[in-house]
């Protein structure tokens, strides 16, 4: 029964006068088209997300360490500076008994289990007292060192770099140096208090990262402390050179995902100054361990959408079938070359051209007679755009590695006229009956409205961002209405927001016009019209306008009998947008003149104005989508695309415009319009 029901929709297929072509199209897309797209949908979202938040885990660590040792660089300082500052003691650096001073501290290292030494210096940076017996630094000059030179810049405390001790033990060591001083702030000495590194590599242990991560810390030198790989007893690290220590060290804050060539691995690393010590604390953890709970659940998704596309497969395998019983002449299966739209060409392994349907041929020019049997490569010639150079290898890994490969993206292919066509899909191998490789399949596709969309939707991004002055303006003086009493107040606010919504209307307006206009569904519709009338309402609807920022409109008489052949509405939205310009970039009570002269059978419309003017190094750039001159004052709102219009609305209408202008002093826009 089940074979019967097979053979009715064959033969229903098949008979004369009743194919169904677009019922197969239409199976293949409703199984096909929305469970790819929700596959794929489902894998990058989850896919952006888990890692946005994985990231923005590791930032906070970064952030929660960095707050964590700027907190104990602060109590260090303030234990630092509050022993420098008793009486007593500044009084025995005074008299010069330094070993006296230094016995006044004797408590400290008890007192602060964290310090591990304190020295004395004079002004110079000359050792002057030791707690530690015998001292073989009483009398050396340290004035080379980090610990002085950060000291005596300002003489405000300072913590050094990372150092290791001149006299044994030769520990990894920080100082504290506090400048000394007498109650006329004059420098009397300076007082080192030693920190081993040690006790920063606690600090740095107090944040848990997770499984194989870590938190250590670097001084403005690019020094390491708290790395697990770099013990405090060992020779100072220098990660100096890592690009996200530089940026650290640079003072910027960051968290990203590297490639660790030593270890060949990717790994999570979070970054952040310390603000006041030119510190910085960076945060570690390899990727696949950061990334575990997002792989599972992508494994999750291939899994499921596996078994679904299985059932597809299934289900193509018995549309398959159907088919098969329709027609049984091999011409079917070049019918269905024919019939796709992308381009399809098969090479052997000798790389000569075996199949070419047409839409290979419309897209590259070359005919299936002048390519079969021949080279590939001496007809398609697919480019990268970045480096010119030949784009082949997505071909040589699927005949090489036997599956299928991916075209780089921003491809070009040389077509036969020499035009440069945007282009993309993939290669697969052909296997013989044996399994063996015989040679591919190679799909391309012309990519120009796909490019084209994408800056579709750029330029809506863009204008979308323009919106928001003006609505944001709106927003915030209809608060001020409401949370006023004076009538005379309420009714400025409310006039300002309205010219805040008519300007949302207007960019709105004109972004729909430059849509209109990049997906070619703007057609001219001409038409004898009167140059007076245009003229007229032209001049009415920018009078408001005119009024408002406070300049003189004029125009040159036009005569009621002068005509043209054009598209009314396409010359009005032209000329409308100049003068609107003229308007808006005029000063108050400046001037803007609308000027119409008869060229034979043309004319040609003239707006001046004396207002800003284009700076001369940007009016390569006046008709360029979304460009606004560096010299626009700030409360003129807009989105850069007037210009972009007028010139394409001319241009529709087989004219020609031009202008010449001379900042602060106006500008001349001069629109030329054939009579057709």
């Amino acid at each position: 029964m089940f074979a019967n029901v097979i053979n009715w929709f064959a033969n229903f297929l098949s008979e004369p006068g009743r194919r169904r072509w677009w019922i197969r199209l239409l199976l293949f897309f409703l199984i096909v088209f929305p469970l790819a797209l929700f596959v794929v949908f489902q894998y990058r979202t989850f896919y952006q997300e888990s890692t946005d938040v994985e990231i923005s885990r590791r930032d906070a660590m970064a952030q929660l360490a960095a707050m964590l040792l700027h907190e104990k660089f602060d109590h260090l300082t303030d234990v630092g500076v509050s022993l420098a500052a008793r009486i007593r003691f500044r009084e025995l650096i005074a008299e010069g008994k330094w070993n006296e001073a230094l016995l006044f501290l004797r408590g400290t290292l008890t007192d602060f289990p964290f310090f591990e030494r304190v020295v004395l210096a004079d002004p110079s940076g000359t050792i002057t007292a030791d707690i530690v017996e015998p001292s073989d630094v009483i009398g050396k000059n340290f004035a080379f060192r980090d610990w002085y030179q950060g000291v005596s810049k300002e003489w405000k405390p300072y913590i050094s770099d990372i150092f290791k001790s001149a006299a044994a033990p030769y520990y990894n060591n920080v100082i504290l140096a506090v400048p000394i001083k007498d109650e006329n702030q004059k420098t009397l000495g300076i007082l080192m208090l030693q920190i081993k590194t040690e006790v920063l590599v606690g600090w740095s242990k107090d944040i848990t990262v997770g499984s194989s991560g870590f938190v250590y810390f670097i001084d403005k030198a690019g020094h390491a402390v708290g790395h697990p790989e770099h013990p405090p007893d060992a020779e100072i690290a220098d990660f100096s050179n890592k690009p996200y220590v530089k940026s650290a060290m640079r003072g910027e804050i960051g968290a990203e995902v590297l490639f660790d060539p030593v270890d060949g691995k990717e790994e999570i690393v979070a970054y952040r100054p310390i603000r006041h010590y030119n510190w910085g604390v960076i945060v570690e953890q390899p990727a696949n361990i950061a990334f575990l709970a997002r792989d599972r659940g992508l494994n999750r998704i291939i899994f499921v959408s596996s078994f679904i596309f299985l059932l597809l497969f299934l289900s193509a395998y018995l549309i398959l079938r159907i088919i098969a019983a329709i027609n049984n002449y091999r011409q079917r299966e070049k019918i269905f070359l024919d019939s796709i739209g992308d381009g399809v060409a098969a090479i052997d392994r000798e790389w000569n051209i075996t199949l070419f349907n047409k839409a290979a041929a419309r897209i590259s020019g070359w005919s299936q007679e002048e390519v079969l049997g021949k080279p590939f490569r001496n007809f398609i010639k697919f480019l990268r755009e970045r480096d010119r150079t030949e784009n082949i290898v997505f071909i040589e890994e699927a005949i090489l590695f036997g599956k299928p490969r991916q075209m780089e993206d921003k491809t070009v292919l040389i077509a036969k006229d020499g035009r440069e066509i945007p282009a993309g899909d993939s290669a697969a191998p052909i296997f013989d009956q044996n399994g063996k490789v015989s040679g591919a399949i190679i799909i391309f596709r012309d990519m120009t409205r796909e490019r084209e969309s994408q800056h579709l939707r750029s330029d809506f991004a863009y204008a979308s961002h323009q919106l928001r002055t003006p609505v944001t303006q709106a927003l915030y003086t209809l608060e001020l209405a409401l949370g006023e009493k004076e009538l005379p107040i309420i009714k400025e606010s409310m006039e300002i927001a309205y010219r805040a919504v008519k300007n949302v209307g207007r960019l709105v307006e004109q972004v729909l016009e430059v849509s209109n206009i990049d997906q070619h569904t703007v057609i001219p519709k001409f038409e004898t019209v009167k140059l007076f009338e245009i003229c007229d309402e032209i001049l009415k609807l920018a009078e408001e306008t005119a009024k408002r920022q406070n300049v003189v409109l004029t125009a040159s008489p036009i005569s009621g009998a002068l005509g043209i052949i054009t598209d009314r509405k396409i010359l009005r939205k032209a000329l409308l947008q100049i003068l609107e310009n003229a308007i808006y970039y005029s000063r108050s009570g400046g001037e803007v003149r609308f000027n119409v002269r008869l060229q034979e059978n043309n004319v040609l419309f003239e707006i001046v104005d004396s207002g800003i003017g284009i700076p001369e190094i940007q009016q390569a750039l006046v008709f360029v989508k979304f460009f606004r001159g560096s010299n626009i004052p700030p409360e003129v709102i807009g989105a850069g695309l007037g210009l972009y219009l007028a010139r394409e609305y001319v241009n529709l209408l087989k004219g020609n415009i031009w202008f010449k202008s001379e900042e602060n002093k106006g500008t001349v826009f001069s629109i030329f319009i054939p009579n057709q």
